[in-house]
């Protein structure tokens, strides 16, 4: 999600979403810009006269007395009720990340409760990797080309933490298209600092 939820890299005092206390840094992703709150009135008002286009059928369907009819409606009007209810959630999802001497906890929260909770016991650096994902190399990146250059893929990194149980078991932490911000992220998360 981190390539949509951006996660600070750097404590400023000025914002609220990284700070220390207890001995403990907490740091919380940013919400989503304000530009997906126009795509998503946009969703709603397209959901709401698609709604209106078949009122008066589901109506009818609703009203005959045939059980799978009445399940039909009742499953086309929960959509139109999940679709803008799911949407929502993207809006108030938070990613939280709580390093202390000995863990780092990452929590997903949606409006504040926490729908997952991982902890994993943190005790050396080596345990935050760094990799890298290229899915598939485009066109400009074949063609090797200097005008092309600003459209190569380039692909993604993300960022791990080793569980030391079982050394096989990774916990993702963030994800970005820049390697630079996650290196940043990593020296922050880091026992050192």
């Amino acid at each position: 999600m981190g390539l949509l939820y951006q996660l600070p890299v750097k404590h400023d005092p000025l914002d609220d979403r990284i700070f220390f206390k207890d001995d403990c840094l907490t740091i919380k992703s940013y919400g989503l810009p304000y530009i997906f709150w126009a795509y998503f009135l946009g969703i709603c008002v397209v959901v709401f006269f698609m709604y209106l286009a078949i009122k008066d059928p589901i109506e009818k369907i609703y009203q005959s007395s045939d059980v799978l009819n009445q399940y039909l409606a009742h499953s086309v009007l929960a959509t139109f009720i999940f679709i803008p209810s799911f949407l929502l959630f993207f809006f108030f999802y938070e990613k939280v990340l709580v390093r202390s001497k000995n863990r780092l906890e990452i929590c997903h929260r949606v409006f504040g409760l926490t729908l997952r909770k991982v902890n994993v016991a943190f005790k050396s650096n080596d345990q935050l990797i760094l990799q890298h994902h290229l899915d598939s190399p485009n066109v400009a990146k074949i063609r090797a080309q200097e005008e092309f250059k600003g459209f190569e893929n380039k692909g993604y990194h993300e960022l791990y933490i080793q569980d030391l149980e079982n050394p096989r078991k990774q916990f993702l932490i963030d994800r970005n298209s820049r390697l630079g911000e996650l290196k940043k992220l990593q020296k922050l998360l880091s026992l050192d600092s």
